[in-house]
């Protein structure tokens, strides 16, 4: 498995897969990336974020079923550490 997720990443890379290696690296665990905490944007930023936030016209346009969304699903509020349903055990 880390075989082929490392290949698809290198095969990918600077060809416009956007986000498709964290994606994998979520779901597998692989590639393997170097975490710099001094960096890292994340808070806390000794971890990768989990998700993406709601987009923001998401927050102008659909604010009250957003805020609905996000109190079911996260009840720490909307952030980036949230765990998703399909990721829970």
């Amino acid at each position: 498995m880390q075989q082929i997720i490392t290949q698809k990443y290198i095969a990918g890379f600077l060809q416009g897969t956007n986000y498709n290696a964290w994606y994998e690296n979520r779901r597998t665990g692989y590639p393997v990336f170097k975490l710099n905490s001094a960096s890292n944007l994340n808070t806390p930023s000794t971890s990768f974020p989990v998700r993406w936030l709601y987009p923001s016209n998401e927050l102008s346009y659909n604010n009250r079923n957003m805020d609905d969304a996000v109190k079911r699903q996260f009840p720490g509020g909307d952030n980036t550490n949230g765990v998703m349903w399909i990721l829970k055990d």
